[in-house]
């Protein structure tokens, strides 16, 4: 069976009437011959044969018919001209029906298959039947000649028609069938016997390929209406007011069918019109009886297959075998001939176009009847030798054969014919992928043909648009074109790709004013682009980004783009609220840039401020100007609507609450661990309760201070700003009559500004108040409601809480509004912002002042953990010159600081603050830690003993910038007497010269001193230069200084041994899970050894800077071990660790920048000096192989896991090779080798670099020889003597070995191999670590 080809690829069939037989076609209420014909078709059942003499069953067999006289109009206007009429009116049918479709399309919720708009395209463009010249489908296979015996003569009527020359131009195939008809209706003049006559006559005279056609109609009364498909719309023809350019060629001034006689084909109805039309007369239905429906189906099986499709058959096989013939021969014969032997030009015989033997001459009857021989088919093709000599835009009749065999399913021959046409350029890329298999190369041939058609398309540019509708910029029939794609695309679920072709396919018919489909494609569009891609994600990924799943907001890239085009055209068709909605979706953060312009949706990949802020522009334009019309015109819908702005300006985790005197409040989290702090160092002291502080006076203004920010990127306006004060007791009802509440008007905030707006607020009445939300009138047209609650913090306590997502309760703004009693306002003199570099000291002052209605004698202050802050009372010593070691006893604990009572003798001229007076409280930061920091101070008071406490909250903004890049490193000193040497690195990383006053080092074991005067030099002196780095007692800018100083150990008493005990007993309790003792680790001798260039001196027993200090070390400590050790809680760690490791040294720099005004200090940690010996192994051991009790949660054997780990690689557990060997090398000996070997003398220096444990070691001269040398351009040395020694060195000692080396020749000699083994003698563990050199 073969398969079912479009209707454009069947046979195209003329039909030629005459007058007579249209008259009696118009009085049965028939349409033209040709639509009745067109309406049997297909037929069903036919066969045909290949030119093998294979049957090839079709089971529908499709033809196309027009009017002979149409086709030879359409052929005589200019393509071109033609072309664009058919866009043109393909275009208005679609914008007439457009709306209609829309409505069906809808209610059918996309269960069709089909689209209303491409099926009628696809009919419009079916219904072009008028030949080309660039392919051969559409030239006529037949020309069937109709008479009826109605005329007066139908012979001559019929000679008449048979002698009239075809007006086609000359690239039209003239190979075609003619066929004679003769219609005999019922009230004809002629009876049937002189009808079957006339017939015989006409066989007799013109051959086989003829019919007598016997019909009943008209008849009276008319037969009922038969339904039959409906009519292909076909192309009106050119008005009376229009000429054609190309002339028609004259007829014959006796021809009884003048070509004017002939109406306009009829206009075929919307195809959708059929599904609610009731059968009539119409154009879907025939006035036809069951014996005329019969006898019109008789004739057009006849005419198919006893006279068109053998007719084809033969061409098809004398073409063929003119294309076998042409072919046996290779071309590289005839190339090599041409090249070899002559001329490339070679004379060969035109082509012959077989035609048919007709004469056009009608002189006489005579020659009429003598002309017309009885072969009215082909003429013989024996003269044809080549098909490749047609003319440039002719159809050859290769291509001829193609189609045929194509038609009559003979489609082996037809790939091969249309393979070669392809080779040679003349078509054929559009046809194979309909007759071959799938393969890969069907995507080729469509390339190959888009390619043929805009190569057309360069020259025909309207022509090349009708044949392909890929190429009709701005026009409806390629914007349908894109929209079928678009819709078979998504049947694929290639939704991309899909709402890609709906977007362009609307923008073109919105350009072309059919706003109907536009607006119906861009919703397609839009909906596609929402839909959410299939991501096979595992779900902790969704966990761990903390998204939904269902949470898509679709392709943000297009999205905005194509819903500014719905918004346009909603408001201009009268949908003014769906505008409004899709506008206001619009204001949203720019992440995706489109650039609405007058041309289209001006999708343009560009993210300049300027394009950004011109589309955000006309997005904002566009919603002000729809939503005021809507406001002003439908008040009712506006009302009832609950328009919602998409974008927030409140800012809600960055609005606070001012008191008079404050600052902007901090977290309230840190307030909150203030006041627990304040509770529990005064819980043992006394009973007095702190009251809440934060708290607003009856009568005093507060404000709330509003961070407002415009997300988008235009200016806008608002107006109406205030906030919405609810009573604590009662939230769901307004605000409350006794509080006042500012409103702001006409309020600018420009392109993405952030602005703080104060709010205020008076309270007439105590209570408890909550500030829910604002209110304000976006563009003073609609009022937005932004809430100021912001979400709890993710719950993690139980079970459930773990395994789910469960916040804690929303976190509200609220205020307590008391009377005014203890009232203390407190303030920063200057206010100015704080930008400070690391170290540095700055002084600041505050103000306070007693507003309240009782006296302050009592006054605390307290301070955040990480704060470095002095209350400055001016009472210190100044620099004084110190003793050689200054010594500094620490408790060596990581307790919180204890809040400071400040003395008001000191800063006020009494011990008491009377109502109403000032005082100015200095005091003293030091700037540790780089970033952005808030200085939260809690000033907390009262009046007597007795009283409950009462706190105010102080809050500073600062910043802190590097200055100095300190580093330092360690290694073996280059004396025996120095055990250690450190590198201390200084660079200035700032853009000023920075001058270093003094370098003290710290440590309870070590001393450090500067190695030489040279580095003393480098670091304070006035000039020097070293590495070509020149210093002036000061490190210039992106400069660095670099010293060594040397380390001893001091002599002094030690508690080391202590304090690694204690850690070891606290840490054995958190690994046996027992209750840790609430013990304080040992107190801590530390001693300073200043290096300095003047004779003043900082001390750092001066209480601020000791302060400074101890808080800079604990805070340092405690941070690394919540790094390492966080399964341990914060409070339990202050009874483990202690502040400082007795091995460690620190040093503190201090610096000044003279051209600031600046000064400061560095502290510097995290050096550890002198060999251990892993004193927690046998612990970490013990905890290893000890029987764990079994949990029910894995995680708790993973956490004691990690916490062994971490106690195995920490700074309390190392362990290190105590034994470093130094030999003394770069000897050079003299000697007479002639008086025999050279007896050359080695030194070895052996040290003992641990603390505490004494070590035995063994060295080994020559005892194991290395399997590649270190030192391959070197000789290897013989030892004598004694080879083995052994010792035992004590803690930080130093011993000598003696070795001779027998030279026997001289040369450069290495000092290797040997080997050394040492044992660190302890009570409870030893090691042993090979060395070999």
């Amino acid at each position: 069976m073969a398969p079912t080809l479009p209707s454009s690829l069947s046979p195209h069939i003329c039909v030629f009437q005459s007058s007579d037989l249209q008259d009696l076609l118009a009085e049965a209420s028939l349409p033209p011959l040709s639509q009745l014909f067109q309406s049997f078709c297909p037929l069903p059942q036919v066969t045909t044969r290949t030119t093998t003499l294979n049957p090839v069953p079709h089971a529908t067999f499709a033809l196309r018919f027009s009017e002979l006289p149409e086709v030879e109009a359409a052929l005589h206007e200019d393509e071109e001209q033609r072309a664009g009429r058919t866009l043109d009116w393909i275009g208005s049918r679609v914008a007439a029906r457009s709306a209609r479709w829309v409505d069906i399309v809808e209610r059918r919720a996309g269960r069709d298959d089909k689209t209303p708009w491409w099926e009628e395209v696809k009919r419009c463009i079916e219904g072009d039947n008028v030949p080309n010249r660039y392919e051969g489908w559409s030239h006529p296979v037949a020309v069937v000649y109709a008479v009826s015996t109605l005329a007066a003569n139908p012979l001559q009527a019929l000679q008449d028609m048979y002698a009239r020359p075809l007006d086609f131009p000359p690239w039209v195939d003239k190979t075609y069938l003619r066929y004679l008809l003769i219609v005999h209706p019922s009230n004809s003049p002629l009876s049937d016997p002189i009808a079957d006559s006339l017939y015989n006559a006409v066989k007799k005279q013109y051959g086989l390929h003829s019919y007598i056609l016997r019909v009943d109609f008209p008849e009276n009364p008319p037969p009922q209406a038969v339904s039959v498909p409906l009519p292909v719309p076909r192309l009106p023809p050119l008005s009376t007011m229009e000429s054609s350019p190309m002339p028609q060629s004259q007829t014959p001034s006796h021809l009884s069918v003048p070509r004017s006689s002939f109406p306009p084909p009829p206009r075929s109805p919307d195809p959708m019109a059929a599904l609610g039309t009731r059968i009539g007369s119409g154009p879907g239905a025939l006035l036809l009886s069951q014996p005329d429906i019969k006898a019109v189906g008789d004739f057009m099986r006849d005419f198919v297959v006893m006279s068109m499709i053998p007719w084809m058959e033969k061409c098809v096989m004398e073409w063929n075998d003119a294309y076998s013939s042409s072919r046996r021969l290779p071309s590289r014969l005839f190339s090599s001939t041409r090249r070899l032997f002559g001329s490339s030009v070679v004379a060969v015989s035109a082509p012959v176009t077989p035609t048919h033997g007709s004469n056009p001459s009608i002189s006489s009857v005579t020659s009429r009847f003598t002309s017309h021989a009885p072969s009215s088919s082909v003429t013989s093709l024996a003269s044809v030798t080549s098909f490749s000599g047609a003319t440039e835009g002719a159809v050859t009749q290769q291509r001829r054969l193609a189609e045929f065999a194509t038609v009559l399913g003979d489609y082996k021959l037809a790939v091969t014919v249309w393979e070669t046409l392809r080779k040679e350029s003349k078509g054929g890329s559009d046809i194979l992928p309909l007759l071959v298999a799938p393969s890969p190369a069907l995507a080729l041939h469509t390339s190959n043909a888009i390619m043929s058609l805009q190569s057309i398309a360069s020259e025909r540019p309207a022509y090349a648009q009708l044949r392909a509708l890929a190429f009709a910029a701005e026009e409806p029939p390629t914007a349908l074109l894109l929209a079928h794609a678009a819709f078979l695309t998504s049947r694929k679920n290639a939704v991309r790709r899909a709402s890609l072709w709906y977007l362009f396919a609307a923008d073109r018919l919105e350009k072309a004013g059919i706003k109907s489909l536009a607006l119906y494609f861009f919703r397609q569009a839009h909906q596609l682009y929402k839909q959410p891609i299939d991501k096979e994600l595992s779900p902790s990924f969704w966990e761990s980004e903390n998204r939904s799943p269902l949470h898509w907001k679709g392709f943000d890239a297009v999205q905005p783009g194509i819903e500014h085009e719905l918004g346009r055209l909603l408001y201009t068709t009268g949908d003014t609220e769906g505008a409004v909605q899709y506008f206001v979706g619009l204001l949203q953060e720019p992440i995706t840039r489109t650039h609405p312009s007058s041309g289209g949706l001006g999708l343009v990949n560009d993210d300049s401020d300027d394009r950004l802020a011109s589309s955000e522009r006309v997005y904002l334009e566009d919603f002000r100007v729809a939503l005021k019309h809507f406001k002003f015109t439908e008040p009712d819908k506006f009302e009832s609507a609950s328009l919602h702005l998409p974008v927030k300006f409140c800012q809600p985790k960055e609005t606070r609450l001012r008191l008079p005197g404050n600052a902007m409040d901090g977290n309230p989290e840190n307030w909150k661990r203030l006041e627990e702090d304040w509770t529990s160092f005064w819980r043992p002291r006394g009973q007095e309760h702190l009251q809440s502080g934060g708290k607003a006076a009856v009568g005093d203004t507060f404000w709330i201070d509003l961070v407002m920010r415009n997300p988008l990127n235009v200016e806008v306006t608002i107006s109406g700003l205030t906030a919405v004060v609810k009573d604590a007791k009662a939230p769901e009802s307004p605000s409350p009559g006794f509080v006042e509440v500012e409103v702001i008007d006409d309020l600018t905030l420009g392109a993405r500004e952030t602005r703080t707006i104060p709010i205020a607020v008076n309270c007439t009445e105590p209570s408890s108040l909550i500030v829910s939300d604002i209110k304000f009138d976006f563009l003073s047209l609609l009022t937005v409601t932004e809430s100021l609650s912001v979400r709890g913090r993710r719950l993690h306590d139980t079970p459930h809480q773990r395994q789910n997502k469960v916040y804690a309760p929303d976190i509200v703004l609220n205020v307590e509004v008391e009377d005014s009693g203890y009232r203390l306002h407190s303030g920063f003199i200057d206010d100015r912002h704080l930008s400070l570099f690391q170290g540095e000291w700055r002084r600041v002052d505050i103000r306070l002042h007693n507003s309240g209605s009782r006296a302050i004698s009592e006054l605390w202050l307290v301070t955040e953990p990480y704060s470095e802050v002095w209350v400055d009372t001016g009472a210190e010593e100044s620099p004084q010159t110190p003793d050689e070691v200054e010594t500094l006893l620490s408790e060596n604990s990581l307790a919180v600081p204890l809040p400071c009572k400040i003395d008001l003798e000191q800063i006020h001229t009494t011990s008491t603050l009377q109502l109403d007076e000032l005082v100015k409280l200095p005091i003293l930061m030091h700037a540790s830690r780089l970033g952005e920091h808030d200085l939260c101070l809690l000033l907390v008071f009262r009046e007597a003993g007795d009283d409950a406490f009462h706190s105010t909250r102080l809050t500073r903004q600062f910043d802190v910038h590097s200055v100095l890049d300190i580093s330092t490193a360690s290694k073996v000193g280059p004396s025996p007497d120095l055990p250690y040497s450190v590198d201390l690195d200084i660079s200035n990383i700032t853009h000023y010269s920075v001058k270093l006053t003094q370098v003290t080092s710290i440590s309870h074991t070590w001393a450090c001193a500067l190695m030489s005067d040279f580095d003393r030099q480098v670091l304070f002196n006035t000039a020097c230069c070293k590495s070509d780095i020149c210093f002036s007692g000061s490190i210039l800018p992106q400069q660095h200084a670099q010293v060594t100083l040397s380390a001893w150990r001091d002599t002094r008493d030690s508690n080391v041994e202590e304090i690694r005990q204690f850690v070891a007993k606290q840490l054995r309790s958190v690994i046996q899970g027992e209750n840790v003792p609430q013990e304080s680790p040992p107190a801590i001798q530390l001693y300073c050894r200043h290096l300095t260039k003047s004779d003043s001196t900082r001390r750092i027993s001066r209480p601020s800077l000791r302060h400074f200090f101890e808080h800079g070390r604990r805070n340092t400590t405690s941070a690394a071990l919540a790094a390492s050790y966080r399964h341990i809680p914060y409070k339990l760690r202050q009874h483990i660790f202690p502040i400082f490791n007795p091995a460690s040294v620190d040093f503190i720099v201090f610096w000044e920048i003279p051209s600031q005004g600046r000064h400061g200090h560095c502290l510097l940690t995290g050096l550890t000096l002198g060999a251990t010996h892993a004193p927690l192994r046998e612990l970490i051991e013990e905890a290893e192989s000890a029987k764990t009790k079994r949990s029910m949660y894995a995680e708790t054997q993973r956490e004691r896991v990690q916490l062994l780990e971490t106690i195995r690689y920490s700074e309390w557990n190392a362990e290190m090779d105590p034994l470093v060997i130094a030999s003394i090398d770069g000897q050079v000996v003299r000697h007479d080798f002639s008086q025999g070997p050279c007896q050359v003398p080695v030194t070895f220096a052996l040290r003992n670099l641990s603390l505490t444990n004494p070590v035995r070691y063994t060295l080994k001269l020559g005892a194991v020889p290395l399997p590649i040398s270190p030192h391959p351009n070197l000789l290897s040395p013989q030892y004598s003597g004694r080879l083995t020694h052994r010792g035992e060195l004590a803690a930080l000692t130093t011993a000598t070995v003696h070795a001779k080396l027998t030279v026997e020749r001289p040369g450069c000699y290495a000092l290797t191999p040997w080997s050394a083994q040492s044992e660190a003698r302890a009570i409870t563990h030893a090691s042993v670590t090979v060395i070999d050199a």
